[in-house]
């Protein structure tokens, strides 16, 4: 079985699976690299448009999460995101979309994607990386440390970059 007819049937299988107990579904298609602690990188290649249409049909998932130059984790650099794919991706499908491996990702660049159809951005990476540098201050400063505190800044790190990204995200 070819590999998209085989991730096309296995798919399937969870959305009917999923349906039973009323969960939603969302599904990755082409290749999104990177990981989360950077310890592998199985390289970016972009969904193909007209898989994404095939498989949505065929699935019956509720959000499709696409590659367009996206990558799980931090960047090297930052990305080149094809929108090209993406409006292409959402012109063909009538589902939400996706956006894994959106830490790094430029203001611009998430305002370009939620108008050609983004509806869901996941941004793990970034509150990881802002609760820990705010971890990493209170432990620098003087005086005494406890747990409380401690978690206090944690939260205050990950409060930023979700505040700053609500308001990216808010589109006007």
């Amino acid at each position: 079985m070819a590999i998209l007819e085989e991730n096309i049937e296995r798919t399937r299988r969870v959305v009917e699976l999923a349906k039973k107990y009323g969960a939603t579904v969302e599904a990755e298609l082409g290749l999104v690299g990177g990981s989360e602690d950077g310890s592998e990188n199985h390289g970016i290649r972009c969904t193909n448009t007209d898989d994404a249409k095939l498989f949505c049909e065929r699935t019956g998932i509720d959000a499709l999460a696409v590659a367009i130059g996206n990558a799980h984790g931090n960047y090297p650099v930052a990305p080149k995101l094809a929108f090209d794919v993406l409006e292409e991706i959402h012109e063909k499908t009538e589902i939400p979309l996706v956006l894994h491996g959106g830490s790094g990702i430029t203001d611009a660049d998430f305002q370009k994607a939620i108008a050609l159809g983004i509806v869901k951005v996941n941004i793990a990476t970034a509150s990881f990386d802002c609760l820990t540098r705010r971890a990493e201050e209170y432990l620098k400063s003087e005086g005494e440390h406890n747990y409380f505190a401690l978690n206090e800044a944690m939260v205050k790190g990950t409060y930023e970059n979700v505040k700053h990204h609500i308001e990216v995200f808010s589109i006007k």
